[in-house]
């Protein structure tokens, strides 16, 4: 929050201290069991708002169907790199995705290479390879993204950032997106290209921090 803020000019004078009493006494008002929330910044002030969580273990068992928008993102957009509020093409472009049967969508940039899906960043597995599409494609590069390709590393995989065009994915063995909420969230098919593999997932599931609900 605080780098978004001061690359895009917002003042930003709360301390961690501020930031982390701020968010353990607004969680102490919460009272469901389970869930999700989100901090903003508007005005110089946080604000706290709860999320409804749609993951499901039938949804993780089956698998996510992405659609590829129509819609392309410009990588050259400074927002991209940042997590702000304006997502209203995002949330635009999924609600068209699932009107034709998917569960969300999957972005390509101007120039025709894999991006991310509307909430989430992307991974595709081949052998002991670990693909993710490079940051310069103009993506969000995520908190999970990030930690995700750590543990990846540590474990022995070759993680590779790379432009990806929808044509290289048919030799893909595996596909799983990921965002802090979902954790590590397989993916069944894109369009017609479908990835019956699990294992990476399954792996990656079963460590402490990639632990939800629905892969249990």
């Amino acid at each position: 929050m605080r780098r978004s803020a001061v690359s895009l000019g917002i003042p930003f004078e709360i301390s961690f201290e501020e930031f982390d009493s701020f968010v353990k006494n607004s969680l102490k008002q919460v009272k469901r069991a389970f869930g999700a929330f989100r901090v903003e910044l508007r005005d110089g002030n946080l604000f706290f708002r709860e999320r409804d969580v749609s993951y499901s273990s039938s949804l993780f068992e089956k698998g996510l169907e992405l659609a590829v928008s129509e819609a392309r993102k410009w990588s050259k957009d400074p927002m991209n790199y940042h997590k702000t509020s304006r997502i209203f093409s995002h949330l635009e472009e999924e609600e068209k995705a699932k009107g034709k049967g998917f569960d969300s969508c999957l972005f390509l940039n101007e120039n025709g290479f894999v991006c991310e899906t509307a909430f989430a960043n992307i991974f595709f597995r081949k052998g002991r390879t670990v693909f993710t599409p490079t940051v310069s494609c103009g993506l969000l590069p995520g908190l999970m993204r990030e930690g995700v390709m750590e543990v990846l590393e540590r474990l022995g995989w070759e993680v590779v950032e790379a432009c990806l065009r929808l044509e290289d994915l048919m030799g893909m063995e595996e596909c799983f997106v990921t965002n802090c909420v979902m954790g590590p969230f397989p993916v069944l098919r894109i369009e017609d290209v479908v990835f019956k593999d699990r294992s990476l997932v399954w792996t990656l599931v079963k460590l402490e921090g990639f632990r939800r609900p629905w892969n249990n």
